[in-house]
């Protein structure tokens, strides 16, 4: 049974988590009747290569801000925001001499708003950095805010001033809150010796060296299904699937970021103990397989009427669609929230393994499915993909969860 403390704590995580997606589902039939398809399309198409960047923005080293004792708790802050300052230069610059469009053709549709790529993917580091440390000192209401922030300032621009595009009202309202978030980490962490940065950094050098790139691979294995589905399909049908993605997926995302974040915090704290966190996994998946199969329920019962009258007539809602875009979906959403066990438990050449192999898959399958099948029989693939290699996962995070 849950304590009140425990309550309180899931309470305010799963409001700051959930307060953005609501807002986003509330403006969706304005937005959904506003934009095109084809203008979803390519705001997905921005956001899969910025998350692709926010996910090593730190080269990884956000994580140890959870784990590190509380007197390195402001080198380890220093060292994660000095990581996204160099991958922000970086990308700044392969962005410039044009290597990513030439890498990935579609990318270049996004014209000048390319550049808005490495800014979204520095604030979105910065606003990690925030969000793992007010969840390491246990300030909640703090973590809620970072959380949703930058979403509802999203709405707010893409409905106030339509003109300026969704993408760039993507760029806009995260740069805003980005500055913010900055501001407040400048206040509350001191500064510390650069030999202490340097130190924590050699410490956990293997957060770079291992979980950055196999991280990158990970990243880009979730983004490769927009990527493919832009060019072989084009921009109004990846605007079709991600919008659906959202609009039904929107409670299991909530759970299952409120979920990660209190494994992550639990799980570390059993490590520390010499405790195994076998049955927090097994509790958490139980949790998010219940919110999943309710979501399944509402879909077949109400779906498609349910998304006709939020997304208007310009949108494919027929129930064989929904379905083939909620099934990857609900394996993902269920089993990756207890995938930080193997950072907490010192078990990440094993997620390595997996990143590498699942990296693999993805892009060979989803290669050939985009090439010689129409869009329904790639998502059906895609779905059979996900449910086997997600169904491994879990079983290697069950046995990374023993004891110390």
């Amino acid at each position: 049974m849950l304590t009140r403390n425990v309550l309180e704590r899931t309470l305010v995580v799963a409001f700051g988590v959930g307060m953005g997606p609501l807002v986003q589902l509330i403006a969706t039939p304005f937005l959904a009747r506003l934009f095109t398809p084809a203008e979803f399309g390519q705001l997905a198409l921005f956001l899969s290569s910025v998350s692709v960047l926010i996910a090593i923005s730190c080269l990884r080293y956000e994580l140890a801000i959870a784990v590190v004792e509380d007197e390195s708790v402001n080198a380890s802050v220093w060292v994660a925001l000095s990581s996204t300052l160099v991958l922000f230069v970086v990308m700044l610059l392969l962005v410039a001499v044009g290597i990513p469009q030439a890498l990935f053709p579609a990318f270049a549709a996004l014209g000048a708003e390319a550049w808005g790529v490495p800014f979204v993917g520095a604030s979105g580091g910065i606003v990690l950095v925030g969000s793992y440390l007010t969840l390491r000192q246990s300030r909640y209401y703090r973590n809620a805010a970072m959380r949703s922030a930058q979403a509802v300032l999203f709405v707010a621009v893409a409905l106030g001033s339509s003109n300026v595009g969704l993408v760039r009202a993507s760029i806009i309202s995260s740069l805003i809150v980005g500055a913010v978030v900055m501001v407040y980490l400048l206040k509350v962490i001191s500064p510390v010796a650069k030999y202490q940065i340097r130190s924590l950094g050699i410490r956990f050098r293997d957060y770079p060296l291992l979980l950055t790139p196999t991280s990158l691979l990970d990243a880009v294995a979730l983004a490769v299904p927009v990527f493919f589905i832009s060019t072989a399909y084009g921009l109004e049908a990846t605007g079709q699937y991600t919008q659906i993605q959202r609009l039904i997926g929107a409670p299991l995302i909530l759970a299952g970021v409120v979920v990660g974040q209190l494994f992550l915090k639990q799980s570390a704290e059993l490590f520390r103990s010499g405790e195994s966190s076998r049955p927090l996994v097994w509790k958490s998946i139980g949790a998010l397989s219940i919110v999943a199969l309710a979501m399944m329920a509402m879909l077949f019962i109400a779906g498609e009427p349910l998304c006709k009258v939020i997304l208007g007539d310009a949108w494919r809602v027929d129930m064989k669609f929904l379905i083939m875009v909620a099934t990857p979906f609900l394996f993902k959403s269920v089993i990756s929230p207890v995938s930080t066990v193997f950072i907490t438990h010192n078990k990440v050449g094993s997620g390595v393994k997996w990143q590498i192999s699942y990296f693999i898959s993805t892009i060979t399958v989803l290669y050939f499915a985009s090439r010689y099948v129409i869009f329904d029989s790639f998502l059906i693939i895609y779905a059979i993909h996900e449910a086997i290699h997600y169904s491994v996962y879990l079983l290697m995070a069950n046995l990374a969860a023993e004891k110390n």
